[in-house]
């Protein structure tokens, strides 16, 4: 047996649902899924009850598929959950991890350009003392004359 169909029945071993078991099953091993098959599995009323493991495993094996099985697939499921990080979205080409890791980066560019577009705030007037009128940084006049 090859070793992704072991894997494949060792997930669903764990599946308690029998008929929900065999559907999971036929998607993991089948090289070609159609939509008719992943509706049947994401659409069982056990489907909540899988492990992101066998979700992840699920989403992994529709990644070669047509965008029609993807978004039957992504009508029920949140790909952003996080269960499901290697999955290529119908109309991508990068998975959800890397597709994170993209809208992170261009978060934080839009950030960094808002905060330098912003201006500055004019400076504060310095402060006088109370009851005195602010100086003009001429020269002050006293009682004195320059000859004395």
């Amino acid at each position: 047996m090859p070793p992704e169909v072991e894997e494949a029945v060792e997930l669903v071993e764990q599946i308690a649902d029998e008929e929900l078991a065999e559907e999971v099953l036929e998607v993991l091993t089948e090289e070609e899924i159609t939509v008719e098959d992943i509706e049947q599995v994401v659409q069982d009323e056990a489907f909540d009850t899988l492990t992101d493991e066998q979700v992840g495993a699920i989403s992994v094996a529709l990644n070669d598929q047509k965008d029609e099985v993807k978004e039957a697939f992504e009508e029920e499921v949140d790909v952003f959950a996080g269960a499901t990080e290697e999955y290529v979205p119908a109309g991508s080409r990068v998975d959800v991890e890397d597709r994170r890791a993209i809208i992170a980066v261009q978060s934080a560019g839009v950030a960094v350009a808002a905060g330098a577009a912003r201006p500055k705030p004019p400076a504060p007037p310095a402060p006088t003392a109370p009851g005195s009128a602010p100086t003009t940084g001429g020269p002050s006049r006293g009682s004195r004359s320059r000859n004395d």
